[in-house]
């Protein structure tokens, strides 16, 4: 047998052993045709309760099928050349799998604990009048890879294409038949890779046996996975994760990993904040949306959606910019977090020590006590000045109901000039009516950096020339640009900020220097890939008192227009 490899198409494995074992067969003559495949809380019947997550894969053929728009010849061959680095076999997913594959739920468990030796398993022969034989099991340890806990439950919609499947793609390939056995009726088989077995309309498979047979009890009567009573607000979802207790799901993780052991206090917090979380993925008009829903706890931090702004204070050729409101609330929630969590407490004074060190500023008093208002960071394509090389510069905005502090910080940080290795000038500049702080250099060209207040409760800081872009009353924003309508207009605009990538444009700067960084088939990859993408937009909001949620959309090119 191939080496198994951990991806989601869990059923390619189930189909081997079941071909092997002589039932499977059968099994498929027995089902009718078109079975109705029933959702997700059919599927979690099979999944103990002490699950972390599950994750489901939609069978809905048109769902994947409208991603066709979005994929040029050379992207469609990408995706194939992955596709079958994942498929042992020689499987095409579309041909091989999905006439009969429905949906299919993955359950995870916390890892088991040390058991007793399991019976050895039962053969069972061809000859029905031949007693059983009974072999000893073999006392081997199986690779990492292979003691992850799952339960992976496949809807089998289709008995005649899955027969042929196996008779024509899975038999040929098999060298030896897996162990069979029965556990309270149920007939299963087992292989060092997996255990699994047909339960009503489904294939169950899972890590080991003892996994396997705590699924049958929970189908048989046993608390099962709880999915959430909340959903994501997909049209054509894809894929679906779900923690119904994030808490319980965190400290898992801990238990597993003593690096990332996490306290008590920590579990407790979030517990008060988060209770529950459902990610989605699915296929929109624009691309690819990904989100996310947390159940909020009754102390969840209160929620404070940002004006937005000064997003158009930006030009609209800005192509990256991440934005956001009242960061002085947050550093005050961090700060109390920090409280029960020494790690945390660590890093944040070792922030501190680097802006006295370096900067002569108190963190808390000098910067941070200004900014409780909305602001932003973007990058502005230029090659003027001392940007010529890089072709981009950086530029900042922030607004504060506290401007003479504002003031006071922007001082000492001017100060800091008379520190450098060579001469730097501070003076003051009027650029279309606004009274700027320029700093400038014998030895570079042009301005090196300029701040200065271009509405009475609002300032920029920028690069090199960027402050005449800064300054100047923008005709055509980045808010009002076509660009970020296609790839951030479908998000919900009362969210707490932006994080906006137009890779198009990024690309159209600097594709020739990464392409040259990388290795010439990779470089092909990456090539097709960026030419698909119009540009990634995130945003969080909370739509309700009761949940939180955070929206990422990948916009995609027609492929006609790749």
């Amino acid at each position: 047998m191939s080496e198994r490899k951990p991806n989601l198409l869990l059923p390619i494995g189930a189909v081997l052993v079941l071909a092997a074992g002589g039932y499977g067969a059968y099994y498929f003559y027995q089902q009718q045709q078109g079975v109705k495949v029933e959702g997700v809380t059919a599927s979690a019947k099979f999944v103990p309760k002490v699950a972390v997550a599950g994750l489901s894969i939609s069978s809905d053929a048109k769902a994947w099928q409208s991603l066709d728009r979005f994929q040029s010849e050379a992207l469609k061959k990408l995706v194939q050349e992955s596709t079958k680095e994942l498929l042992p076999l020689e499987l095409d997913y579309v041909q091989d799998l999905q006439p009969w594959m429905g949906q299919v739920f993955v359950g995870f468990l916390p890892e088991a604990k040390p058991q007793a030796q399991l019976p050895p398993t039962v053969l069972f022969t061809q000859a029905e009048s031949a007693p059983p034989e009974v072999v000893p099991p073999k006392v081997e340890v199986l690779p990492e890879a292979s003691q992850g806990q799952f339960v992976a439950v496949i809807e089998v919609k289709d008995k005649g294409k899955a027969e042929q499947f196996v008779t024509t793609k899975v038999k040929p390939k098999l060298s030896s038949p897996p162990q069979e056995g029965e556990y309270k009726g149920v007939k299963f088989f087992e292989t060092k890779e997996m255990t699994g077995a047909f339960i009503d309309r489904y294939l169950v498979l899972a890590g080991n046996r003892s996994t396997l047979e705590h699924s049958i009890d929970t189908f048989q009567g046993g608390e099962s996975f709880v999915v959430p009573d909340f959903n994501v607000a997909l049209s054509q979802p894809l894929v679906q994760f779900y923690i119904p207790n994030l808490p319980n799901a965190l400290k898992q993780v801990g238990r597993n990993d003593p690096n990332s052991a996490l306290s008590q206090p920590l579990l407790d917090r979030v517990q008060a904040q988060a209770q529950a979380m459902v990610v989605g993925l699915g296929v929109e008009d624009a691309g690819l949306r990904l989100q996310t829903i947390v159940k909020l706890g009754p102390k969840a931090v209160p929620f404070q959606p940002a004006p937005g702004k000064v997003i158009s204070q930006f030009p609209a050729d800005t192509y990256f910019l991440f934005s956001g409101f009242n960061f002085k609330q947050t550093w005050e929630t961090i700060l109390e977090q920090s409280k029960v969590e020494p790690s945390q407490q660590e890093g944040i004074d070792q922030i501190r020590r680097g802006f006295k060190e370096n900067l002569n500023l108190d963190l808390d008093k000098d910067i941070i006590a200004w900014m409780d208002g909305e602001f932003a960071l973007g990058i502005i394509p230029s090659e003027e000045g001392i940007l010529k090389q890089t072709r981009s510069g950086i530029a900042a905005v922030f607004q504060t109901s506290d401007r003479k502090a504002a003031e006071a910080a922007l001082t000492k940080i001017d100060d800091l000039t008379n520190q450098f290795p060579f001469r730097v000038s501070v003076e003051e500049k009027d650029i279309a009516g606004v009274k700027v702080q320029e700093w400038t250099s014998s030895i570079t060209p042009g301005s090196i950096l300029s701040h200065g207040w271009h509405q009475p409760d609002t300032f920029f800081v920028a690069m090199g020339p960027l402050s005449q872009v800064m300054v100047s009353k923008q005709t055509n924003s980045l808010a009002d640009s076509e660009a970020f309508k296609t790839i951030a207009g479908k998000l919900n605009p009362k969210n707490q900020g932006y994080f906006y990538l137009n890779l198009d444009k990024m690309w159209s700067i600097y594709a020739k220097e990464i392409l040259a960084s990388v290795p010439p088939a990779q470089a092909e990859k990456s090539s097709t890939i960026a030419k698909a993408i119009n540009g990634i937009a995130m945003v969080y909001s909370q739509p309700n008192a009761q949940q939180s949620q955070l929206d990422m959309l990948i916009s995609l090119k027609p492929a006609t227009a790749q």
